[in-house]
Order: structure tokens, then sequence, then C-alpha cells
């Protein structure tokens, strides 16, 4: 099967890790058929209000093949104010000619994100008389359904589609919670890749002399980051064999590591900067707790590479965690949303850490071979 894949966010040289699990299932169903990407490169105006979204997109290829897939990057200008009445209707235009262009085979359109992606997939589906899976993620609705505009667009995307898949099971009663009747539906969660799972790194066996807590993300107001350095100032009052490592960068860095040397957090917190996917995984491995502090999520990716790598886990109700923590005996999930709160979580779980058998059993329920099966089938059921 030909499979148009139109998706808001893919991983870039400058944000490698931003839309990975969208890559991941690329690479898995590009196994048994021909995939091709359209991804716009977002070009910002030069206003502090856009610093966190900024990067050079001049230099990101306008055309690539990736592990023989073929990705194209449309180069989107986001115009403050009036842009989203009519820039999204440009691009889909320039997306047309695309198609046109490249000579693009298409049997199914799969969109990531419900807006702009779903809504340019609805679109050329509807064009093309082709069917159209869109992909709930989490912002797409959780930030966006507020918003007139895109909420508009967001409602028709969804109601027009053949299907919809939701990631959690928290989006799906989000979107149920708007009146919004679809016309298929089910839920499957991200998908882990097995050699998360079972690679090994030369340093998986290295001991640590304290206790080691782990963050990974991009440092930005949603991830939390903030917070975990609040709830790691309250925990140094009540524990002290221990120190944390916070993987992965962005435009918040500079107020984080001015934070931890406000709360004397400098000697207990090391800030590692940008990791690449091995380099996660080779952290994790040295982990006794991850945290994810994070504000909003939809289903985080780094939370089963840890409990694939059979990792105690930390983390605010959010996205998918609870269903994916669903006994006390597989992580610490913290309801209220305080730095207290989660700094108690962590005490916990720095002295309880969870069967590293049971998390890895429980990692494999959502082995991303399983969740693309599940996909295919939800193709074969929506057509």
């Amino acid at each position: 099967m030909n499979i148009l894949v139109i998706t808001d966010f893919f991983p870039h040289p400058f944000r490698p890790h931003e839309g990975i699990f969208v890559w991941e299932q690329v690479k898995e169903l590009s196994k048994r058929h021909t995939i091709a990407v359209i991804s716009p490169r977002m070009a910002y105006p030069p206003f502090r209000r856009y610093k966190t979204y900024r990067f050079p997109v001049r230099k990101i290829p306008g055309k690539e093949h990736k592990n023989g897939v073929p990705v194209f990057r449309p180069l989107y200008r986001q115009i403050p104010l009036v842009g989203e009445w009519f820039m999204p209707h440009w691009f889909f235009l320039k997306l047309l000619i695309l198609v046109s262009k490249e000579g693009l085979a298409v049997d199914l359109v799969q969109a990531h994100w419900a807006y702009r992606a779903g809504w340019w997939a609805v679109l050329l589906g509807r064009l093309l008389r082709k069917p159209v899976i869109i992909t709930v993620h989490g912002s797409d609705v959780n930030y966006w359904l507020d918003e007139p505009v895109k909420k508009k667009r967001i409602r028709w995307a969804l109601r027009h589609a053949s299907g919809v898949i939701f990631i959690s099971r928290k989006l799906a009663d989000k979107v149920k919670s708007a009146k919004l009747k679809l016309r298929k539906q089910i839920i499957i969660s991200n998908g882990i890749p097995s050699e998360k799972m079972r690679r090994s790194f030369a340093n998986k066996n290295q001991v640590h002399p304290l206790k080691q807590i782990v963050f990974v993300g991009n440092l930005l107001p949603v991830k939390g980051a903030d917070i975990l350095l609040d709830a790691l100032h309250h925990l140094k009052m009540q524990e002290s064999g221990w120190c944390a490592v916070i993987g992965g960068d962005g435009p918040e860095r500079e107020v984080l590591e001015q934070q931890s040397a406000a709360l004397g957090l400098t000697l207990k917190v090391k800030f590692l900067g940008r990791l690449t996917n091995p380099e996660v995984l080779a952290l994790l491995q040295t982990a006794d707790v991850l945290v994810i502090p994070s504000r909003n999520e939809g289903g985080p990716l780094i939370l089963l590479e840890a409990l694939g790598n059979g990792k105690t886990v930390a983390s605010f109700d959010v996205g998918n965690v609870a269903e994916v923590l669903h006994s006390p005996n597989l992580g610490y999930v913290v309801k209220e949303r305080t730095p207290e709160a989660l700094a108690e979580a962590i005490q916990k779980a720095l002295k309880q850490p969870v069967n590293p058998a049971l998390a890895k059993k429980e990692a494999a329920k959502y082995l991303l071979e399983n969740t693309v099966k599940q996909i295919e089938a939800f193709y074969r059921i929506a057509r």
C-alpha cells in the first residue's frame, strides 16, 4: 500500500528528537508499505514570543531520503495574528503541487496531529478520494480546541477523517467531551522499538556511589524541568545520597541553570545538554529513577524506554502515564502537581524501586512491532 504521511513534527538536524515516535512508526511501516513523508519546515518571525521555536530552516533540506523513505519539507511561514486565517490554505496549495510534481502514489493518507496536518490530510483525501487516518497526539486537542479558528478546523478534520487513532484514553475522552461524532476510532499507544529494550551498553554495569535521578527532554516550559528542580530542593532537605542528571537542551537551559544555583543544587544537578538517541538509552541504563515532571504530554516515549530497561519512573499524571503505570508495582504516578508531591514520589522511588522484570514485561506490551500491526489492522477497517 502507498501511504502518504503528513506530520507537523518530524526529526531534523536541529531537533533530532522532535516527533521521533512518528519516524519510528514510519520505519516499521516501510518494511511492508511504500511510504512518503511531508512535514513543513516552520519559519517563525524574529519576535521574542517565538524564540523557543526558531531554528535556521534554510539549512534543513527541502527533500531527503531517510532509510530509503522520501521526506519532503516545504517551507511554511508563520505570520503573527492574521497568518492562521490564510497560511494553512496557502501551504495546502504547495502540498497539492508537491504531490502532483513528485508523482506520489497515494492509497491512504496518515496524518499525525489533528491540526494542521490532519486538516491538510482530510482536504487532500477528499480531493483524491482516498481514506484518511488522523493520529491525535495531545497538543492538538489539549491546547488548540480552545482557539476559535483552530478549533473549527480540528473539529471538521476529525469528523471527516475515515478513522481517528488516539494515543491515550485521556485524549479520546477529551474529544468525546467536545461532542464530536467520529466515523471510526481506536486507542493505540506509541510503541517502543525492540532494540531499545534489549540493547546493551558498555557502561550499563557502572556503579554510582549516589542514587541517580534522571530527566530527559527538551528544556521547554511544558516539560516542567523547573518543577523538578523545586522538587529536588525539597528532596535535598530530606535525603542526601543522590545526584540528578538533566539530559536535553532548549531555550530554558540558562534560566534553569540559574534556578539550580539559586536553590543550592549546583553540586547535586548536572546539565548534560543535547543527547543522541544512543546516549539517552545509555543514560537510562545508569538511572535509578526517571522523572517525568511535564505540565502536559501525549504519550511520552521515554516512559516506555525506561520501563523497557527495568527502571523506576516517577511522573505527574499526564498523557497516558497512568494507563501505562496502572499498578503501584509499576511506578509512581503523582496526582497532585506540586514540587512537594513530586519530591515525595521521587523519595519513595529511590527507597522502593520497581521489580525490573515486571517493568520490562509491561513495556513489552508496547513493542512497536505490535502497535504498528494494530495500526495496519485499523487501516484495513477504516478503508
